[in-house]
């Protein structure tokens, strides 16, 4: 299980042991004229001098805001006119909205099958108890009643006439909410799901939670669907009127919280998001209430009801929000369920997350600077006052040496180190170096365990600091970080992942967000002229531009990992920069300059206070200005040719490395394999771009929600992620990059019918000849009954494009015959890999697709076969075999057909076990269009096919040679006990399946054809 640090929310990203940060340095050079820009176009000018002004204003918050509200219209507008829009969509964290599953869904769910469910009731007191026991009547399930209360004779009399289970009343001992719940019932997280219920809440809070809980049957058994269908869903709240949100905060509870989350697992702090269940009322599953009971006894209700979301994401679990769409909030955005695939977008990364990887919710503000450090102190005084010590958990045998120069500043190097004891997740040792301070860092360093001390004579300041510790360091990587930070969880461990899994990756660097939860940078850019940029300051650390993995000219040493022999190699950092500034920045160009990279790893987040006591100093501005020209004299030559002049759009300086082009993918989603319709396809032609040296950025255009750890598992976490937007953010993401792209691919007849509307609106953003358009498949073959002219409109969509996938001849030749002018056939790639099983150690017979819809093709062809060609099978061969069915299964007719000889196994992960047991693969598949994905998947693993001629000609396979074919219930029986009877025969189909698989889904070769047909369309 993978946690990040609930809290970090910044600090000073540059504070060099009482200096401030180079970032000053760029603010001056951006508002100085110089030369060049005197020969500039007055829109360069403009450019410059709205960058200049933004970059100058984004440290005083007053002057932020003005420039949210006033000053992005302009920078976009100088942004069009000067090329292509690379700033970052400038919003605030939290602007996307909150995701809200919109209850009853979309579609008709079974019957639920919610296993033991328990009614977790807390009577505080009679206000709205009728309310309450009216609700549960829509309880349409068997269900225990367990309620917590010091109520009397009304409490046991409504008790007492529950019918749908077991009930009980246990008092709470006058205590109140979830504390008083889990203390009374701890066995209530042994059921499988629970649905929590309070009073207390006021009318209008209670009748949104009884709306969004238990607002009729339909809505009750949507919120079980969505536990049925989503594993890693652990708790569905209502809906939460923005009142109550914004009114969120720890108060009184918070040091309480704080120590229940160490015990925990994880660190909270002052500027923490926070975020629960609007009432105290949700559905859970027990699991995501286990963390709890062990506190239940002892803890308040304030703090528990703020933990409830904290303890779902550290069992490993997601939470999500649902509830019927009346009177929306400007907060909220409703998403519909009209298949359960589409349930997934509750628990992607554009939901709310407080641990695991997500966009948190911001809800009252951050703290100042002034309070956080406040707070801050408070807290290291409690600890000093406590006699307690502070252990860090490093290692006697470290991978990475950390080292922290310290100046002053003791409560944030308190908060620091509070931090490391949650984000030590590889073996570590931490070297400390105190540059002489006069604050109470010494009494703190004196009660610290697990770390190296060097208490220094007198202030060596950040840069010979940092040279003198790191000679100590014993790790394969020294990781150089700055007491102002805190590091969540899992940031130490990605950045030696890459370091140990890329030879020529010398450093490491990651997303940087300030106290107020916006982005310092996701690496930085060095102009020209030497100033610098952190890449997305000010935006959203986690919109999809900074989820990606990308080299970059530089990264802050707020937190920089280098090797360890690269740093000695290099000499550490230069002296020529002490005190500070300039000096990773000359690092990286000095490691560039030695033929190896520089990183930015999105899974690496650190939260940085910035600046600290020394924002607008004069002598700092001065000192960063001076060592700017030390930089500009030390590395001219190469600045002048790699790098872009001050003022070009970030967005084409924000990655380095060579790229053949830049191509925009769109899709339905992200292509899981598991999926198949198509999505196995679609993720090998991503990967073929990219192994063809193409940057890729993948737009889902349907299913617009992205859960990065799952996705970068199928997909190369070099591929940039165009995610939340959707068919309604298309005509913006295209305005703002435009002329960006050199292709752009686009995949599926619905999603070319949306793309072409929106380029009609920004014919600017690329030319139709660098569209390529991949077929998939003719959509309308996949109806039983296409409509008239359905085929024709659907190859009319590729009219003025510069080329055209297709997935097998026949339906290259319709788009050829339609006059695209470039036709090449992509089909699948597939490597053969038989399993072991013989003839004789299977049995069985094996169906695998998507089941969503009664009148998709893949429902139609087994409803088909278990109806009518099941019994006549059954007079050829016996009936002492089954049918395993893998997939999702959504349409009520092919959940009608379980039988013990019919087993809907629902999704499997790994169908290779599945293939080993079985004797024969049916695919008596109607109609459908392109190519069968799945017979090549069942043939590549040596499990012979009965198909029928539909599928054969598509696949242009010979009947008996590498398949078994049959038209209509009884040919088709009789092509399945032709294999599954004779062995000589199936040992024959096996083979010659085997052989067609290598013939036509070579990788090799259809690497080859996405490659040429990218570089065909590519502009000059």
């Amino acid at each position: 299980m993978r946690l990040r640090n609930a809290g970090g929310r910044s600090w000073m990203p540059r504070r060099r042991c009482g200096w401030a940060g180079p970032t000053s340095a760029a603010m001056v050079k951006a508002l100085m004229p110089s030369a060049a820009a005197s020969r500039a176009t007055p829109v360069q000018l403009l450019v410059r001098l709205v960058y200049g002004v933004r970059g100058a204003v984004l440290d005083r918050p007053m002057t932020r805001a003005v420039l949210r509200t006033l000053g992005r219209p302009l920078i976009r507008l100088m942004h069009r006119l000067s090329g292509p829009d690379a700033t970052p969509r400038p919003k605030a964290p939290g602007s996307v909205g909150e995701p809200v599953l919109r209850l009853p869904l979309g579609y008709v769910p079974g019957e639920p099958d919610a296993g033991r469910v328990a009614v977790l009731l807390t009577i505080e007191d009679e206000g709205g108890l009728d309310e309450i026991w009216s609700a549960l009547s829509q309880l349409d399930m068997s269900a225990d009643l367990l309620v917590c209360s010091d109520l009397g004779a009304a409490v046991v009399a409504q008790t007492q006439a529950w019918t749908q289970g077991a009930a009980e009343i246990r008092r709470a001992g006058g205590r109140h909410g979830l504390a008083a719940a889990l203390a009374a019932f701890p066995e209530a997280a042994a059921y499988d799901h629970v649905l929590v219920l309070r009073t207390g809440s006021s009318a209008p809070v209670r009748q949104l939670c009884m709306a969004s809980l238990l607002g009729s049957p339909a809505v009750v058994r949507g919120a079980l669907e969505a536990f049925r269908q989503l594993p890693q869903l652990g708790l569905l709240a209502p809906r939460t009127a923005a009142p109550a949100r914004a009114e969120l905060a720890w108060g009184e509870a918070y040091t309480e919280a704080r120590a229940i989350a160490e015990r925990l697992g994880f660190a909270l702090y002052a500027d923490s998001p926070i975020d629960m269940p609007a009432g105290g009322m949700f559905w859970a599953r027990g699991a995501a209430l286990q963390p709890l009971t062990a506190f239940a006894a002892s803890a308040s209700d304030a703090a528990l009801r703020r933990l409830v979301f904290f303890a779902c994401e550290a069992a490993g679990l997601r939470w999500a929000r649902a509830g019927q769409e009346t009177t929306p909030s400007e907060e909220e955005v409703f998403f519909r369920a009209d298949l359960p695939r589409q349930l997934e977008r509750a628990v992607t990364d554009y939901g709310r997350t407080l641990l695991l990887p997500g966009r948190p919710p911001r809800n009252g503000g951050a703290p100042s600077k002034a309070a956080f450090k406040n707070l801050c102190r408070q807290e290291l005084d409690d600890f000093l006052a406590s006699g307690e010590r502070l252990s860090l958990p490093t290692s006697d045998e470290p991978v990475v040496s950390i080292v922290l120069v310290l100046f002053n500043q003791v409560e944030l190097t308190f908060a620091c180190l509070r931090s490391l004891v949650f984000a030590l997740d590889t073996p570590c040792e931490v070297i400390i170096a105190d540059n002489a301070s006069s604050d109470r860092t010494a009494e703190l360093l004196g009660r610290l365990d697990g770390a190296r001390v060097v208490s220094n004579a007198s202030n060596l300041h950040f840069v010979r600091g940092v040279n003198a510790a790191a000679e100590l360091a014993r790790g394969r990587h020294i990781l150089l970080l700055n007491n102002d930070t805190r590091v969540w969880p899992g940031s130490i461990a990605a950045a030696v992942g890459r370091l140990e899994q890329e030879a020529d990756l010398a450093a490491v660097g990651g997303r940087i967000e300030l106290l107020d939860g916006v982005l310092q940078e996701a690496g930085s850019i060095i102009w020209r002229d030497g100033t610098a940029t952190g890449y997305g300051r000010g935006a959203d650390p986690w919109d999809p531009e900074f989820q990606f993995r990308r080299d970059v000219d530089y990264a802050s040493g707020a937190f920089l990992m280098i090797r360890r022999d690269v740093w000695r190699r290099l000499g550490g950092f230069d002296e020529a920069f002490a005190p500070a500034y300039y000096e990773e920045t000359d690092l990286c160009m000095r490691i560039r300059a030695a033929g190896l990279r520089v990183g930015f790893e999105p899974r690496v987040l650190v939260s940085h206070f910035e600046f600290g006591s020394s924002t607008g100093s004069e002598a700092a501005i001065a000192l960063q200005q001076a060592h700017r020209e030390v930089f500009v004299a030390r590395h001219g030559p190469a600045l002048e040719a790699e790098h872009a002049a001050l003022g070009a759009p970030p967005l084409l300086a924000r990655m380095r490395g060579a790229q053949r082009g830049r191509v925009l993918v769109i899709e339905d989603r992200v292509p899981y394999p598991h999926l198949g319709a198509g999505y196995p396809r679609a993720r090998d032609i991503l990967a073929a771009a990219s192994g063809a040296g193409w940057f890729a950025t993948f737009y889902p255009l349907v299913q617009p929600g992205v859960d990065y750890e799952t996705a970068y598992r199928v997909v190369s976490p070099e591929v940039e992620f165009a995610a939340e937007r959707g068919a309604e953010g298309l005509v913006e993401f295209l305005r703002e990059r435009a002329g960006y792209y050199d292709a752009v691919l686009v995949s599926r007849p619905h999603n070319m019918a949306t793309f072409r509307k929106a380029l009609a609106q920004v014919p600017g953003f690329i030319s139709p000849e660098q569209v390529i358009y991949d077929a998939e498949a003719i959509f309308a073959l996949r109806q039983a009954r296409p409509p008239a002219g359905a085929v024709e409109a659907e190859v009319a969509l590729a009219a003025g494009v510069g080329a055209v996938f297709a997935v097998n001849e026949l339906e290259a030749q319709a788009f050829r015959e339609a006059g695209c002018p470039r036709v090449d056939v992509v089909g699948h790639a597939v490597t053969a890999d038989p399993t072991p099983a013989d003839f004789a150690g299977r049995r069985d017979l094996l169906f695998v697709g998507a089941l969503d819809e009664d009148e998709g093709p893949n429902a139609d062809s087994l409803v088909f076969f278990v109806r009518e060609v099941m019994p006549r099978l059954d007079a050829r061969i016996g009936d002492a075999w089954k049918l395993r069915v893998a997939g999702r299964v959504g349409a009520p007719s092919v959940r009608a057909l379980a039988s013990d000889r019919v087993v809907l196994l629902g999704p499997v992960g790994d169908l290779r076990p599945l293939y080993d047991a079985a004797r024969v693969f049916i695919a008596p598949t109607r109609f459908a269009a392109g190519v069968p994905m799945k017979v090549h998947a069942a043939a590549a693993a040596g499990l012979p096919v009965a198909a029928t001629p539909l599928l054969a000609r598509q696949l242009g396979w010979a009947e008996g040679a590498a398949l078994a074919v049959g038209e209509g219930a009884e040919e088709f029986a009789a092509a399945v006990q032709r294999l599954y009877a004779d062995p000589v025969h199936w040992t024959a189909v096996r083979a010659g399946a085997l052989a067609r698989i290598a013939d036509d889904c070579d990788p090799k070769a259809f690497d080859a054809k996405v490659a040429a047909m990218l570089a065909a369309v590519r502009r000059p």
